[in-house]
């Protein structure tokens, strides 16, 4: 069973609701694929966001297969460890989908394939800690191009020392690792350590791009 871990700050003026859009075609994206059983919303400071003027339920709508929890503003760091909680006493769940409230897959590389990987349990018992490739910091066009035939067949998961947390997966296991909520930015490189020390690796879908 998938189930996905969304933190969610919108801010305030017009900012906010560019962020209140792309989280709406995230969301949109999610809810469309049924391998995704259940998403968890952190929202955070929603009331900031609104305003007098409107709703928090208004940002909130309803839905069977969305629980949404309210809290003040938090660091990203903060609000990945609520949601890893959740998520680790959690004994449905397999795979954790931890996003951000702007993370959306390019549908043409047909990056959601790694739901089906995850449900028929085909990746190396090794991978535990996954994360997406990311344009603004990797090269991404060159390296599909070249691998178009060969991700057909193959599964594109390589060993890396880089985290985006942006989008990331996490296997459900017994060794429970959290962020360093001490850390104001750059706590995702650091978690890169903290899981090395967990006994696992980093790794990498090179055929997921947001």
């Amino acid at each position: 069973m998938i189930k996905a871990y969304i933190i969610s700050y919108l801010g305030q003026g017009d900012r906010a609701y560019t962020r209140y859009g792309q989280h709406q075609q995230q969301l949109n994206q999610l809810l469309r694929d049924e391998r995704i059983s259940h998403i968890t919303i952190l929202c955070q400071a929603y009331d900031v966001t609104c305003g007098e003027s409107r709703r928090i339920e208004d940002l909130c709508p309803p839905h069977p297969r969305i629980t949404y929890i309210h809290d003040e503003q938090m660091s990203p760091a903060q609000a990945r460890n609520k949601l890893l909680k959740i998520f680790y006493e959690d004994k449905e769940v397999t795979w954790g989908h931890f996003a951000d409230n702007d993370a959306i897959i390019d549908y043409r590389y047909d990056g959601t394939k790694v739901y089906d990987w995850f449900l028929e349990d085909t990746l190396p018992s090794a991978v535990k800690w996954v994360t997406c490739m990311s344009p603004r910091h990797q090269p991404w066009k060159g390296y599909l191009q070249q691998n178009e035939h060969t991700m057909k067949d193959c599964i594109p998961v390589h060993q890396c020392n880089y985290l985006k947390t942006t989008l990331f997966w996490v296997k459900h296991d017994t060794t429970h690792i959290y962020f360093d909520e001490t850390m104001p930015e750059m706590e995702d490189m650091a978690m890169i350590g903290e899981v090395i020390l967990g006994g696992m690796l980093m790794y990498q879908f090179k055929s997921v791009v947001m």
